[in-house]
């Protein structure tokens, strides 16, 4: 589901949050988005778009936020997915980019096992594949048990 239509689903289910992720395989960039619904103070509630990216195989993870009003058309255009229990452990915890999808797609390889960097290309290439799947498939994601 787009942003807008995410934002709707939030509103009706309290309490529940939805994800978005964006792989980009030329510079091999992963970002990840956690869309959720501050209304503890009914003077100043909105939805917040909480951001990890990083480099795949990189130890530098960046975080941020957006503010509703502030969310990029980047973002919203992406495809968001409800939260299931544990992802969203996986999602805002800083794991390096590589651990983020190992944990999210089920029949990716030990990113700990990619040395070379044919093997980080194939590793990338494979994630890319999945990504492409589920987003063309109705359902969602899972963490890996």
């Amino acid at each position: 589901m787009i942003f807008e239509t995410a934002k709707e689903f939030i509103r009706t289910q309290p309490g529940v949050e939805c994800f978005a992720v964006d792989l980009d395989v030329a510079t091999q960039e992963l970002k990840t988005y956690l869309l959720w619904f501050d209304g503890d103070d009914p003077d100043d509630a909105c939805f917040t778009v909480n951001y990890e990216r990083g480099r795949l195989f990189s130890s530098s993870v960046q975080t941020g936020c957006f503010l509703e009003s502030e969310v990029p058309n980047e973002v919203r255009a992406q495809e968001f997915y409800p939260v299931e229990e544990g992802l969203k452990d996986v999602l805002v915890t800083g794991l390096e980019s590589e651990e983020v999808l190992f944990a999210l797609l089920p029949n990716m390889s030990d990113p700990m096992l990619c040395v070379s960097d044919v093997e980080r290309r194939r590793f990338t290439h494979s994630a890319n594949r999945q990504l492409d799947m589920i987003q063309n498939w109705v359902g969602g994601m899972s963490p890996r048990h």
